[in-house]
């Protein structure tokens, strides 16, 4: 994840970037038994593609559920300060 080198590396906090990982791997597991527990985004753009929004701690994964091959797709993690939507 990109968003971890720039946390480990570019600001020089390793321990910060191996506890994003963690949050990051554990809301996957929850996806794997519950694909749609997060909210589908409130952007219209989004919302109409059925992207959902999972928050986890200061950032912000955009995902989809693909329920005909029940796979979940990440499509993006952002920081939650930036305006995800100029970015998919």
């Amino acid at each position: 994840m990109r968003i971890c080198t720039y946390i480990s590396q570019d600001l020089g906090n390793p321990s910060a970037a191996l506890h994003v990982i963690a949050l990051v791997e554990k809301v996957l597991d929850q996806l794997k038994s519950n694909p749609c527990m997060y909210e589908i985004c409130r952007d219209p753009s989004f919302a109409q593609k059925r992207y959902r929004k999972a928050v986890i701690q200061n950032h912000v994964m955009i995902y989809s559920v693909e329920n005909s091959r029940k796979e979940v797709i990440i499509l993006r993690i952002f920081h939650g300060s930036r305006n995800y939507t100029q970015f998919l």
